[in-house]
C-alpha cells in the first residue's frame, strides 16, 4: 500500500508500460487474450491490497496512457536500411494494427507511431481525456546498431505534456530501447545507455530525457544473469524468493550499484521469472544453451527519487541503489564512448544525478508501482513479454478534464501527422 502520508483522490493518472521483444513475430499471430494480459492487465478490485483505492470503494480498471515498446520487430536488411529514416515496416504495420485493433474497440486513440528498424514505440491515451485543441507530443531515435548508425540497437523516445489545472505542466517521457546483446557485453551496453542518454534531444523544452518530471525507460536492455548452473533453479522456479539471485548474478543491478546506468532511477521488486531465453514456440521451456536472463525490465525515474514509493510504502522498491555497496565492474573508457561521438567531457563515466534536470516544470510526486509483471502466454518469440502498472497520484488535469496532445514532427518523418 502507498505510504499513509500519500493522499490518494481521484485525480491519478494510471500509466501502463507493455515492452516485448517479439523476435519477428507478426502482430496478426498474437491472440487477444494474452493481449488484454499484457496491455490492459486484470482490473484491481475494492477487494484487492494493490489498489490505493480500497478505503474509497473504487476500482482500478483500464489505464489512461498504455505505451508499448517492441523491439526486434523487422531485423531484415530491408529494414535496416529503412531503419536509417524510421519507416514502419510490413511487421510493424502487424503490430500497429493489431494493438490498435484492440485498443481502438475499447477507446484509446493511437497519439505516437514510431519505428526505427526493430524497435517500435506505440502510445495510446484514453480517447475522452484527449483534447483535440491541444499540442504537446513530440518522438526521437538515437541509433546505436551496426557502425552507430544502424537501427538494429537504439533507442526510440517520445515526450509528453499535460496542462494541469495550476501550476506548470506535466511532462512524461517514454523511452524503448534495445542494447548490445551477448553475456560480456556490458561495457557496449552501457555505452549504448549512455548514448541514447545524451544524443535524446527534444525539440522544445524539456530537451533531454531525464528533464522530464517522469520518465519510464524500457524494452531489451540485454543485460544477463550470470548465474552458476547448480542455482538455475532458484531463477526458473515459480513463487520463489528472486531478491539473492538479482544481488548476486544480475549484471543490470551490479552496474547500477556501481553507478555506471541509470542514475536515480528505480525498479519494483521482481518476482517472476526470467524473460529469455525461451525455446520459440514452446509453453516455457528455457533453452538450456543460455543463461536463463532477466533481458526485459521497465525502470523509472521522477524529480524526487527519495520520494519514490513501493507498494508497502518503504520508499525501496527493491532498488539495488539503496541496497547494493558499489563493486568492481568493467565500464566503458572515454576512448571507447568518444569512439561513438559521445561528448566524455559532457557525460562522464560515473556520475550522480547524470543528466541534470534543467527545466523542472513540475513538483512530482511519487510514482506508485501497482503491478510488475511477464506475461506466461506470450508465445512465439524467444522473450516473454513484460508489462508494469503506474500510478502517478494527484495528476490535476486541465479544465476540460482532458490530456492535451501535441504533435511535433520529427525531422525524419514523411511529414504525416501522428494523431489525425
Amino acid at each position: 500500500m502507498p505510504p499513509r502520508n500519500l493522499e490518494i483522490t481521484e485525480n491519478n493518472l494510471l500509466v501502463r508500460v507493455c515492452s516485448w521483444n517479439v523476435a519477428e513475430t507478426s502482430g496478426s499471430e498474437c491472440p487477444e487474450e494474452m493481449l488484454e494480459e499484457w496491455l490492459l492487465g486484470t482490473p484491481l478490485s475494492t477487494e484487492d491490497a494493490r489498489n490505493p483505492l480500497e478505503k474509497e470503494g473504487k476500482t482500478i480498471t483500464s489505464p489512461d496512457i498504455i505505451a508499448v515498446g517492441l523491439q526486434e520487430v523487422d531485423m531484415s536488411v530491408l529494414a535496416m536500411c529503412l531503419g536509417c529514416c524510421t519507416c514502419t515496416t510490413g511487421n510493424g504495420e502487424t503490430w500497429k494494427d493489431g494493438v490498435g485493433e484492440f485498443l481502438h474497440s475499447r477507446s484509446y486513440k493511437l497519439v505516437t507511431d514510431k519505428q526505427m528498424m526493430g524497435l517500435m514505440l506505440l502510445i495510446w491515451v484514453k480517447t475522452d481525456l484527449i483534447d483535440d485543441h491541444g499540442v504537446d507530443v513530440e518522438s526521437t531515435s538515437v541509433a546505436a546498431g551496426f557502425f552507430g548508425v544502424f537501427g538494429n540497437k537504439g533507442g526510440l523516445s517520445c515526450r509528453m505534456r499535460i496542462p494541469q489545472v495550476a501550476g506548470p505542466d506535466l511532462t512524461i517521457c517514454f523511452v524503448n530501447c534495445h542494447l548490445a546483446a551477448k553475456t560480456k557485453m556490458i561495457a557496449r551496453r552501457n555505452r549504448d545507455y549512455h548514448k541514447i542518454l545524451q544524443k535524446t534531444h527534444f525539440k522544445k523544452p524539456p530537451h533531454k530525457v531525464t528533464s522530464h518530471d517522469y520518465v519510464f525507460w524500457f524494452g531489451d536492455l540485454n543485460y544477463r544473469l550470470e548465474i552458476p548452473i547448480a542455482e538455475r533453479h532458484l531463477a526458473t522456479t515459480p513463487n520463489t524468493n528472486k531478491t539473492t539471485i538479482l544481488k548476486r548474478y544480475d549484471q543490470l543491478r551490479q552496474q547500477i550499484a556501481a553507478n555506471r546506468v541509470f542514475v536515480d532511477y528505480a525498479e519494483p521488486a521482481i518476482t517472476w521469472c526470467p524473460s529469455y531465453k525461451f525455446q520459440k514456440k514452446s509453453k516455457g521451456i528455457y533453452d538450456d544453451r543460455r543463461d536463463p536472463s532477466y533481458c526485459d525490465r521497465i525502470l523509472h525515474h521522477h524529480t524526487s527519487y527519495a520520494a519514490t514509493t513501493s507498494l508497502d510504502g518503504s520508499g525501496e522498491q527493491d532498488s539495488p541503489l539503496l541496497q547494493y555497496s558499489d563493486v568492481e565492474m568493467t565500464t566503458p573508457s572515454q576512448t571507447e564512448m568518444a569512439c561513438d561521438g559521445i561528448d566524455t567531457a559532457a557525460t562522464p563515466v560515473l556520475q550522480n544525478g547524470e543528466d541534470k534536470k534543467s527545466f523542472l516544470s513540475f513538483d512530482s510526486v511519487p510514482i506508485v508501482c501497482l503491478s510488475y509483471t511477464a506475461i506466461d502466454d506470450s508465445v512465439g518469440s524467444d522473450h516473454r513479454a513484460i508489462t508494469g502498472l503506474y500510478l502517478l497520484p494527484q495528476v490535476c488535469l486541465n479544465d476540460l478534464g482532458c490530456i492535451s496532445v501535441r504533435v511535433d514532427l520529427d525531422e525524419k518523418d514523411d511529414g504525416q501527422p501522428l494523431v489525425n
